[in-house]
């Protein structure tokens, strides 16, 4: 399950974004508070800021 809600997004862009991109992404449209630390991925490719976290460099 994706940290960015789809319909959120589509509610927030008047429909012109249906499939919940994480360029749309924000906290208004975010499945619960702290969802970038908790969920994988924003969308159905791109990791979220935990994502990033887990795959780093070191």
């Amino acid at each position: 399950m994706p940290a960015c809600d789809a319909a959120k997004i589509s509610m927030i862009t008047d429909g012109l974004v249906t499939d919940g991109s994480s360029l749309f992404c924000s906290r208004r449209s975010l499945v619960q508070d702290g969802a970038p630390l908790t969920y994988f991925f924003a969308d159905g490719k791109h990791p979220t800021t935990l994502g990033h976290l887990i795959f780093r460099p070191r």
